[in-house]
């Protein structure tokens, strides 16, 4: 998160705890326990919409961008109380989660992130980076493309998402007179940090175990075909691997009416062996989607 203030939480020279800030314009940010994959469904996803527009009327908080990534979201916030809108969203979240999933298990790591942006300048590069956070994890080329951010409740107030939370725009407003001219700026900012450029090492070490354990591995992954219907067909380029929601669309559509946590060991084998030959995932994608462990993924396909 380069560019970020500190996280308002650490040590003093005391060796105790300093507050957290609790005020201001606060990027907050939550990831799944130990990166596992959380939202499984686009139910997940809208659920957690949904309590953060209640929490945000339970603690005197604006939303002002937000993006729900698989495995972590991200929020930037106007608020006086951060760490009671938090806890009250992520308990409560859990809470369903498990009951929905018949698991007891912590669904978040602890404790979340939150720093505070002390600039309109900060402000707005905070704002810019959550809306680029799908691009630069390689899961769609224009930020148009996903459906789990902002994006599209800024201006257009469409899509999704725009039933299930509220978005505060006010400050961009102010910033920008026209869409355009918010386009062309965030356009600005992705080319700025090399986003579409960006292939980290775990990346690229990805596709080179996907290339050298799967002989069938192209372009195109060639589940399209015999999952989705001729109008359904999805857009892959060769930059990206397979995008992890999409694997975990194909795993929807393979269990039916059963859910990922009812399986039995044979089941879940199977069914992880079937889901690398129709969509090419990576082992990585495999262990967080499963919350199995990446040496346990690998041993199952020897």
């Amino acid at each position: 998160m380069e560019g970020f203030e500190k996280k308002s939480t650490g040590q003093n020279t005391n060796n105790q705890a300093k507050p957290r800030i609790q005020a201001g314009n606060i990027h907050f940010c939550v990831r799944g326990n130990c990166r596992k994959i959380i939202f499984l469904e686009d139910e997940d996803k809208i659920e957690f919409l949904r309590r953060c527009k209640r929490a945000c009327a339970l603690y005197d908080t604006q939303i002002e961008a937000f993006v729900i990534m698989d495995n972590h979201v991200h929020l930037q916030l106007i608020t006086t109380q951060v760490t009671n809108f938090a806890t009250w969203l992520l308990r409560g979240y859990s809470f369903w989660y498990n009951r929905k999933y018949s698991l007891s298990d912590k669904l978040f790591r602890t404790p979340f992130m939150s720093y505070c942006k002390f600039s309109d300048e900060w402000r707005l590069s905070s704002i810019f980076y959550i809306l680029a956070n799908p691009v630069k994890a390689g899961m769609c080329d224009s930020i148009k493309d996903y459906k789990w951010s902002s994006y599209h409740l800024m201006y257009m107030n469409r899509g999704l998402t725009k039933n299930h939370i509220n978005i505060e725009t006010s400050f961009i407003y102010k910033n920008f007179k026209n869409p355009e001219d918010f386009d062309t700026a965030l356009n600005d900012y992705i080319i700025s940090q090399n986003i579409l450029d960006i292939k980290s090492e775990k990346d690229i070490n990805n596709d080179k175990e996907t290339s050298t354990t799967n002989d069938r591995e192209t372009s195109t992954p060639h589940y399209i075909d015999s999952i989705y219907s001729k109008g359904d067909k999805l857009n892959f380029n060769t930059r990206n691997r397979v995008p992890t929601y999409e694997v975990i669309r194909v795993l929807n559509k393979l269990l039916g009416i059963k859910t990922l946590h009812t399986l039995n060991l044979e089941e879940q084998k199977k069914l992880i062996i079937t889901l690398k030959e129709q969509t090419g995932a990576s082992f990585m994608q495999l262990s967080k989607i499963f919350d199995e462990n990446y040496e346990y993924i690998r041993r199952i396909f020897k």
